[in-house]
């Protein structure tokens, strides 16, 4: 019968691509891997490696091993790290993902808070680039919490209808521009005022850009895309460089507002938002648990949205976006 650990030569051979490579990395002779490798293609029924002169590649059940058994050492992997964790006195274990701005800005101390008040639980703390898989995840119960940003037309649960749906943050987006540049004059930045300037946005798969993109399709307007990027700070360095202006969420930008960036406001009779939601299924075992995460997550938030609000308004030095 298969182990665990014929999968886990599969999936180096496959990722090596010699069975010469992937014996080095796993510390055993080439002949003994062949054996073990031949031991799990007679459990399979089938080959999963054509064998040429020149290399070797997947057969179609090998590719189709592949994802399965990634999947499969992936999670022995979460076990073993929790198992460890109880073997070091926690008596629960967490598992949250969340999108990057979150974990930019003002979630770490929402995160700190709750394992000082919560000192029994070990959390595990992932970023996924698509809300998608996060929906997925927690669904699937691969996950006991997720931070996901939304259109706010668009509610999680209108996809997965399991899942509970908490808004932690609901605010609009403003465009960040150098002190001196010719756009800071204005009271408020339209998408016309745009329409040449280079920008500096998010990359087309987060949920955040999809709202960037609806705004100047108002007024069928496209935008000249300079860089796309997830990273805050690398944003707010190339806008500092004068590399283009920026659009981002009120709660990102204070931090180049403290850097002597400036953050304006876009067409404030009707501003692009997004928010910041929390998603979990409210059949969990740890229901109570998530719920207290939950309520430190929706405190910070809270701070964080009005500590913005207050930085681009020209005070930043009298509230720190953790809310101290």
């Amino acid at each position: 019968m298969a182990e665990l650990r014929h999968y886990r030569y599969f999936v180096e051979i496959a990722r090596r691509g010699t069975f010469t490579a992937a014996a080095e990395a796993l510390n055993m002779t080439q002949s003994a891997l062949s054996e073990q490798i031949l031991q799990l293609e007679r459990e399979c029924g089938s080959s999963l490696f054509l064998r040429r002169h020149t290399g070797i590649s997947l057969t179609p059940a090998g590719e189709y091993l592949l994802h399965q058994a990634e999947a499969l050492l992936a999670r022995a992997a979460e076990i073993r790290e929790g198992l460890e964790g109880f073997r070091h006195g926690y008596q629960e274990r967490l598992r949250v993902a969340s999108i990057l701005g979150p974990l930019q800005s003002w979630m770490p101390a929402a995160l700190a808070q709750f394992v000082q008040e919560q000192p029994q639980v070990q959390l595990q703390v992932n970023h996924y680039h698509g809300v998608n898989e996060i929906l997925v995840g927690v669904a699937g119960d691969q996950l006991d919490l997720g931070v996901v940003s939304l259109r706010p037309s668009a509610p999680a649960r209108s996809r997965h209808h399991e899942l509970t749906q908490i808004v932690l943050m609901d605010e609009d987006l403003v465009a960040v521009v150098p002190a001196g540049h010719s756009l800071a004059q204005l009271a408020s930045v339209r998408q016309e005022d745009l329409r040449r300037t280079h920008l500096i946005t998010f990359p087309a798969e987060y949920n955040i850009r999809r709202v960037v993109d609806d705004w100047f399709q108002e007024v069928a307007c496209t935008p000249v895309v300079a860089v796309e990027t997830g990273a805050v700070e690398v944003m707010l360095r190339l806008i500092s460089a004068g590399v283009g202006v920026g659009i981002m969420p009120r709660s990102l930008a204070w931090r180049g507002v403290a850097a002597g960036l400036t953050a304006l406001c876009l067409t404030p009779e009707k501003p692009p938002r997004r928010v910041v939601a929390a998603v979990l299924r409210p059949d969990r075992r740890n229901a109570g648990l998530v719920r207290a995460l939950v309520e430190v997550l929706e405190a910070h938030a809270r701070n964080a949205g009005r500590a913005a609000t207050l930085s681009t308004a020209g005070v930043t030095e009298e509230v720190r976006p953790d809310g101290r």
